[in-house]
């Protein structure tokens, strides 16, 4: 099947002028990637960044495979070189294994086992699954981490990781399946769409689908946007914040605006691996879905926002365009297939 991409949205156009090795890019975009230290210099020039060219390596061995290194944040946005997470894999070759902590700039005999005191955090009877997928950090306030756990407990810790409290994943859901969004100017908002445990039956059945929920306390409590919509929304596929657009429909985009793709029935999912969908649907909410969606894209599956754009993913056989109108779907195709 051919996808087809529509861009939906243009906020911010190139800078003109000659071209640099960072691009035309918009002052804000250019502005943001120096601050992460990917550019060096000002807009226009290329001031590379340096690196050390002396001094030893020093080995470090774990009793897992790392999966990914995180480095504490710091103050206003900075980044701590003396805290650093060492996400892992289990012994089953996925991730979501233990949780290692160095409290000294990565040493080699700085790393610990965080997994005792995880285990510690949970409740009696709810230490079997203590692996750690993701961890991410609270823009304000840097000591505070959420960590995504494999099971049905999230954790966080307000001291770099010297002690930890357990959560209840949204929906009581397990954890590895989870998808994170953080609010761009919320610190305390986070998006996760979980997997329903009716996947756990049968990844086939219709009943086998995701909701979407919503944190505005860093993972104390969570509301299931599913249940929000009032029934506008039977399951979500992708989905973002909207304001990482500043603006929408010639107005400040809301805190609280969502860009999804959506199936709006039960009676259309197709389970947990629908391929191209023409009963999904591209939508924005602004008001958390308590009311019905501002804006719809019949066929919309999956979405990116890019440069201040939104690009749309629709399948080829959409029956209409993205204006509603019907429209002749192309006739090139494997027959038996959708």
């Amino acid at each position: 099947m051919r996808v087809q991409l529509l861009v939906l949205a243009l906020v911010c156009l190139a800078a003109g002028g000659h071209a640099s090795c960072q691009g035309n890019a918009c002052q804000e975009q250019a502005q943001a990637a120096r601050a992460a230290g990917l550019l060096g210099g000002t807009l226009g020039s290329c001031a590379p960044k340096t690196y050390p060219t002396s001094g030893a390596l020093s080995p470090i061995t774990l009793d897992n495979h790392i999966n990914d290194l995180k480095w504490a944040a710091g103050p206003d946005g900075s980044v701590s070189d003396k805290y650093i997470f060492a996400l892992t894999m289990e012994t089953d070759g996925f991730p979501g294994g233990p949780l290692y902590l160095s409290d000294n700039g990565g040493q080699p005999n700085s790393w610990t086992d965080l997994t005792p005191k995880i285990a510690a955090a949970l409740p009696a009877g709810n230490d079997s699954l203590k692996g750690v997928m993701e961890a991410v950090w609270h823009e304000k306030k840097p000591d505070r981490i959420f960590f995504q756990g494999k099971g049905r407990f999230h954790f966080v810790s307000s001291d770099y990781g010297a002690t930890f409290k357990a959560l209840p994943t949204p929906g009581g859901t397990e954890g590895y399946a989870q998808e994170l969004r953080l609010h761009p100017r919320q610190p305390d908002w986070i998006l996760a769409k979980v997997r329903r445990n009716e996947c756990l039956v049968d990844r086939r059945s219709a009943a086998c689908a995701f909701d979407l929920f919503l944190t505005q306390d860093f993972g104390e409590s969570w509301a299931n946007l599913t249940a929000n919509s009032a029934g506008r929304v039977a399951s979500f596929r992708d989905f973002d914040w909207g304001c990482h657009l500043a603006m929408f429909a010639g107005k400040p985009t809301p805190d609280e605006a969502i860009f999804a793709t959506v199936y709006a029935s039960a009676s259309s999912q197709k389970g947990l691996y629908p391929g191209w969908d023409k009963d999904l649907h591209y939508v924005v909410s602004l008001d958390l879905f308590k009311t019905p969606v501002v804006k719809m894209v019949p066929c919309g599956n999956l979405f990116e926002v890019v440069a201040k754009k939104v690009y749309l993913a629709v399948p080829s056989d959409c029956p209409v365009g993205p204006d509603g109108k019907a429209r002749a779907a192309p006739k090139q195709g494997i027959t038996g297939r959708t």
